[in-house]
């Protein structure tokens, strides 16, 4: 029978999280503490035990002054000892009755290759590609990035002193409406970027505001020190911006090269892939997803 989570069966949800996604406790404690209450989740329980699980993350898909409701499908679970049974296939039919109805669209993002084929069969459709550059240490300094703006604007740039600062979520949701909004992005509100900033930073990460002399932009980033990687989840940072900004972190850190996850319709050439999949209207204005778990 399918239902709305209660707080009662959060322990029974963990386990099946930790079965399907092997995250930490310490992780899986976070979520439930702090993302549980502020999203929908829906279970497929069997003699009244959860035995698969989604979640629905609400968000909006914003493309200049039009707006259409989201929901993120997100963590798709079956416990293994109900597998094959067909549970997460009627959660699936489930939030299908609910597009036109209580939203306008949802999305996800299969974690394989293989799930591509699997959601395709619900009528979810390849919709958004994810692009990363990589870059090595020593193109910083070169004309990699430098494809929108002039010598001259950077010189002038170069000038100015960058200073990393505490990245609050109002400051992220103006960064990046300014950012991305005219390319047709998933919004996330206020709440919901708090609790990515604290997330990411719990995983490891770096969430900061970037300042250069009278701007500021938002930046995400993630250190490898195993393979000397530094990798920029996101930035509502211009590109020139963000060569200065690389070699400023390059000088801070043991870097080989840089990976930069940029919307696909960007010039920079990079790896292009199939990365969201979406049902329902509207989601063809969409072109850049980001702050899932991918």
């Amino acid at each position: 029978m399918i239902e709305a989570a209660r707080l009662k069966m959060i322990p029974r949800l963990k386990e099946i999280w930790k079965n399907c996604f092997h995250d930490e406790d310490e992780y899986i404690d976070f979520y439930y503490r702090e993302r549980f209450p502020q999203v929908e989740t829906l279970v497929n329980t069997v003699n009244g035990v959860p035995a698969a699980m989604v979640t629905l993350v609400p968000g909006k898909l914003a493309a200049g002054d039009t707006t259409y409701q989201l929901r993120y499908v997100y963590a798709v679970a079956t416990d293994p000892v109900y597998q094959g049974r067909g549970l997460a296939s009627e959660l699936m039919n489930e939030i299908k009755k609910r597009v036109g109805n209580e939203y306008d669209a949802v999305f996800l993002v299969p974690a394989s290759q293989g799930l591509f084929d699997y959601y395709a069969k619900f009528g979810y459709k390849t919709v958004c590609e994810k692009k990363v550059v990589s870059i090595g240490v020593n193109e910083v300094v070169d004309e990699t990035l430098d494809s929108e703006n002039s010598r001259s604007s950077c010189e002038e740039e170069c000038s100015q002193e960058i200073q990393f600062e505490s990245l609050s979520a109002s400051d992220l949701y103006q960064m990046r409406e300014q950012a991305f909004r005219m390319l047709g992005f998933v919004e996330w509100d206020i709440q919901a970027l708090d609790y990515l900033i604290r997330e990411y930073e719990l995983c490891g990460g770096k969430a900061v505001k970037v300042k250069m002399g009278n701007e500021a932009g938002s930046l995400f980033y993630y250190y490898s020190i195993e393979h000397k990687v530094l990798y920029i989840k996101e930035t509502s940072l211009g590109l020139n911006q963000l060569k200065l900004v690389m070699k400023k972190l390059a000088k801070d850190f043991e870097i080989e090269h840089f990976e930069v996850i940029i919307p696909a319709t960007s010039k920079p050439n990079g790896i292009s892939t199939p990365f969201v999949m979406a049902y329902g209207e509207g989601i063809s204005h969409l072109q850049y997803a980001n702050f899932v778990k991918d």
